[in-house]
């Protein structure tokens, strides 16, 4: 209805805009060759009859729509063409033979109606046929218009499934590591694995809370890390030290969920985990050049199958960092030495969901 309503605007003005230039040609014109019309009156009339194409180039623009002119019912629409144009050219005829009794504008005695038709077909034919095209290029605008929006609805539809998928491959990639873990240490201390699977079920109704959501506040997300290395240092002890650094305009940003914990995942398991003394992992998040920054340094040496080709964790947040923000995303692994391991992260630094 508001696009309806914003045609129906435009046309008004556009004719009113031709007949402001028609009346300024013809007021000269006019005062010489009809002294006896009341010139006010004659350029009021002739602006009713400029918008008498208001109506009319609705017409066009409605049969338009439903025949266009393509090549696979040229028939249809070229009968259409020729409906709307005698359309046009009869309205036109009406208009002024109704009206020239009052003024006599077009003639100082009005024939009959067959002759203000036929001079109506003669002066309006190919203006109907302008209007026509020009229906035509509107009808196409809008199509594209529409079909760029179906193409951005597919696109998101299509990034929201490839997200739900990738959520739904990370969880139970979560879970079987935290279970195999408690596996490792119901044997030799039920208390800890107890406590393990305590944490457990707190992650995963935190996980569920979610909602399939894409994007969370950075704080949600360190607060599920947290939960991850408490459940962690049940099984670790000492071994596991950490260092959480965060800025704190970082704190309000969102983020993807589960992009710290794989990354910490990462580095216990592969690296400070398989270490006799344990390490220390530490994480940075900043604000660099309107972008988050999560630098995550860990004591190990870089795993052989995070070169090139990164585990199911980390190629999973490569994914799901492309497909939310395509081409704007940085992700790299790098040894700093023969004993630590450096994971960088970035993207854009964003504050609201966007549309």
């Amino acid at each position: 209805m508001r696009r309806y309503a914003q045609l129906i605007l435009f046309l008004t003005l556009w004719w009113s805009a031709v007949a402001a230039i028609y009346a300024e040609m013809l007021s000269p014109m006019a005062r010489l060759a009809r002294p006896d019309v009341d010139l006010n009156a004659a350029l009021a009339v002739s602006w009713l009859g400029w918008l008498v194409w208001v109506p009319i180039s609705l017409v066009f623009i409605a049969a338009v729509g439903r025949h266009p002119i393509e090549s696979s019912r040229v028939i249809p629409a070229l009968a259409t063409a020729g409906a709307c144009i005698l359309f046009a050219i009869f309205t036109r005829a009406v208009f002024v033979y109704f009206v020239n009794d009052s003024v006599p504008l077009w003639y100082v005695i009005r024939p009959g109606f067959m002759t203000v038709f036929q001079d109506s077909a003669r002066n309006n034919f190919i203006l109907a046929g302008l209007v026509f095209g020009t229906a035509h290029a509107i009808h196409y605008a809008r199509a594209h218009a529409d079909s760029r929006v179906q193409i951005a609805l597919l696109e998101s539809g299509l990034a929201r499934a490839r997200l739900d998928a990738l959520s739904a491959q990370l969880n139970p990639h979560f879970l079987f590591n935290t279970l195999n873990t408690i596996a490792e240490t119901v044997y030799h201390d039920a208390k800890i694995a107890d406590a393990m699977i305590v944490s457990l079920s707190s992650l995963l109704r935190q996980t569920l809370d979610r909602n399939g959501e894409h994007l969370i506040p950075l704080r949600d997300e360190l607060d599920f890390l947290g939960h991850y290395l408490s459940l962690q240092r049940l099984r670790l002890g000492d071994r596991l030290l950490t260092d959480i650094t965060v800025a704190p305009e970082c704190m309000p940003a969102l983020v993807p969920p589960l992009l710290l914990q794989p990354l910490a995942e990462n580095a216990i398991i592969h690296g400070i985990g398989r270490q006799l003394q344990g390490g220390l992992m530490s994480l940075e998040i900043k604000v660099e050049d309107d972008r988050l920054r999560y630098s995550l340094i860990s004591d190990g040496p870089l795993a052989s199958q995070a070169v090139g080709t990164p585990g199911i964790g980390l190629a999973n947040i490569r994914q799901r960092l492309k497909t939310l923000f395509p081409d704007q995303t940085y992700l790299q692994i790098e040894a700093l030495d023969d004993r630590r391991t450096r994971v960088i992260v970035t993207h854009p630094f964003i504050l609201e969901m966007p549309v």
